[in-house]
């Protein structure tokens, strides 16, 4: 596998991981019966606290799908930036080799 790509893939794991624990201090609050109720990440909610209590609770399905989401989409991302930046070096090497 090129280098180049399986350090994008890395990096996209990185940047996925980072994104999704950042987007835990987003809060989404609601009332759930007489019980305030904040749910915090995005975008889906994978941390949920109970105001009386201040019971805190993680749901590690929606932390999955937000970490896979957020991955997926800087892998879109940087393989985006390679695929261009291939391109441009091919067009600059085939405008170089005409004009020699």
């Amino acid at each position: 596998m090129n280098t180049r790509i399986l350090l994008s893939l890395l990096a996209s794991v990185a940047v996925g991981v980072a994104v999704t624990l950042i987007s835990g201090v987003i809060q989404t609050p609601m009332g759930h019966l007489g019980v305030d109720v904040v749910y915090w990440g995005a975008p889906l909610p994978w941390t949920m606290q109970v105001i009386p209590t201040h019971f805190y609770s993680v749901d590690w399905g929606n932390f999955t799908a937000d970490l896979v989401f957020w991955v997926f989409i800087a892998s879109v991302a940087s393989m985006s930036f390679i695929y261009i930046a291939a391109r441009k070096r091919a067009t600059q090497q085939a405008s170089i080799s005409t004009i020699n």
